[in-house]
């Protein structure tokens, strides 16, 4: 009894000693040499709000008023009003230059749908006639004096003058005229009467 005790001391001793011998556990090294991992953030976290960039902290002027837009608002210029007299001399000398340059579209385009030939001629064949002894002339000269306007009423004038014309071997010279105008819509004045020589009479204006 005695030896089976003593030999069960001697093999718990060995067991022992073979024990604190021993290494550590692999897991523990391998646990001591991996690199710590950062946490995965928490589902309920918050994102942090990024600074305000610099323009975000520019104050913007208000928008003026409407008062204020109309009162700094400059008012248009208004051209000054052509006088009546320099409106119809225009006219007229712009006649004579196309009627000159023997320019057809625009010379015609100077009588309006209202004008009547002197002559009782129809407006066809008064426009066929103007074909010929215009257009189909190879220069005309046509000159203009003491050229007078006389109102009839609103848009309505009458123009006397004294004109000189040259065509190859034809002249007149000081052949008193008169046109009486009409200003249509477009501002234009356009001729609807034509004589040469004595013009119709007409009634004073402003009187019956």
């Amino acid at each position: 009894m005695l030896l089976l005790g003593l030999g069960a001391m001697i093999a718990g001793w060995a067991l022992w000693s073979t024990q604190q011998a021993a290494p550590a556990p692999a897991t523990s090294l391998a646990s001591a040499a991996s690199p710590a991992v950062a946490p995965a953030p928490s589902p309920n976290a918050q994102p942090v709000p990024a600074a305000p960039l610099e323009a975000d902290t520019l104050v913007q002027a208000p928008a003026p008023s409407p008062v204020q837009a109309a009162v700094s608002a400059p008012e248009p210029i208004k051209a000054p009003e052509v006088p009546l007299e320099d409106q119809v001399t225009r006219a007229v000398e712009s006649w004579r230059q196309d009627w000159a340059a023997r320019n057809m579209m625009a010379y015609l385009d100077h009588y309006g749908e209202a004008f009547t030939p002197a002559d009782g001629a129809s407006r066809r064949d008064w426009i066929a006639s103007r074909y010929r002894n215009v257009g189909g002339r190879t220069s005309i000269e046509v000159q203009i004096k003491d050229l007078q306007v006389l109102p009839l009423e609103d848009d309505r004038v009458r123009v006397r003058f004294l004109q000189d014309y040259v065509s190859g071997h034809y002249r007149e010279t000081a052949q008193p005229k008169t046109l009486e105008l009409v200003r249509g819509p477009d501002d234009r004045w356009r001729i609807v009467g034509e004589w040469q020589g004595k013009a119709p009479a007409l009634a004073v204006v402003g009187k019956s």
